[in-house]
C-alpha cells in the first residue's frame, strides 16, 4: 500500500468522523428519512430482484424500515455478515422469521440458523454506507478493513453498487486505490443521481 495514500486516507477519515459528529441526531435523522423515501421510490422504480441492505453504524444513514419496504414491495432483501475469519462479508437472506445476532463491530448481523446463505451473483443491487464518496468519480472511503472492496470485487457480483451518504459525505479528490471499488450510483436526502 503506497504510504501516501494511506496516510490521506486516514486524515480524510479523521475529517469525516469530525464532520459528522458536529451534526445534531435530530438533523440525521431528519436527513436519513428522506434518504430512504428517495431509495425506496428508487427501488421500486428498478425493481432490482435482491437488495443487499446494510446496518448502520452511528455515523451513517440509519433506514430502519428500509428492509421490510423491500420485502413489501415483492424484492428480496438481504443483509451481510462478516465472515468467522474476518476475510470478508457474505451475504444472507432476511425472510420471515429471520432474526439477527451480534457481530463484530457493534453490528447485528444475520442469524446464519434463519437466514439462508446467498450467492453474490443472486444480488442485483448493493446499498453501500461509507465515511466519504466522491461526487465525481464515485470512488468511496470506507473505514479501511477493505469488507465491502472485497465483496464488490467479488467476480460473482454484478450488482449496481449504490452509495448512501449523507450531504457532508459527498467529497472532491478523494484518494484512491487499485483495490477500491467506485459507486454506479449515490443517494443522498436529495435523490439519487448516476456517477458519471
Amino acid at each position: 500500500m503506497n504510504r501516501t495514500v494511506s496516510a490521506e486516507k486516514q486524515e480524510w477519515r479523521r475529517r469525516q468522523r469530525a464532520l459528522c459528529r458536529g451534526r445534531c441526531p435530530e438533523e440525521r435523522a431528519a436527513l436519513a428519512a428522506s434518504l430512504g423515501l428517495h431509495l425506496g421510490r428508487w427501488l421500486e422504480a428498478v425493481r432490482p430482484t435482491v437488495v443487499l441492505a446494510f446496518r448502520p453504524l452511528d455515523d451513517e444513514p440509519s433506514l430502519p424500515d428500509l428492509l421490510e419496504r423491500i420485502r413489501a414491495g415483492g424484492l428480496r432483501a438481504a443483509l451481510p455478515r462478516v465472515r468467522p475469519d474476518g476475510s470478508g462479508l457474505d451475504v444472507h437472506e432476511m425472510v420471515a422469521g429471520s432474526r439477527c445476532v451480534a457481530g463484530p463491530f457493534g453490528l447485528s448481523e444475520p442469524d446464519p440458523a434463519t437466514c439462508p446463505a446467498l450467492d453474490p451473483g443472486e444480488v442485483a443491487a448493493v446499498l453501500v454506507p461509507g465515511l466519504a464518496f466522491d461526487r465525481t468519480t464515485g470512488v468511496r472511503l470506507g473505514r479501511g478493513g477493505g469488507y465491502y472492496d472485497r465483496l464488490l470485487g467479488d467476480p460473482r457480483l454484478r450488482a449496481v453498487a449504490v452509495g448512501v451518504a449523507f450531504p457532508w459525505q459527498l467529497v472532491d479528490g478523494l484518494p484512491v486505490e487499485a483495490h477500491d471499488r467506485r459507486m454506479d450510483f449515490l443517494a443522498t436526502p436529495a435523490g439519487l443521481e448516476a456517477v458519471r
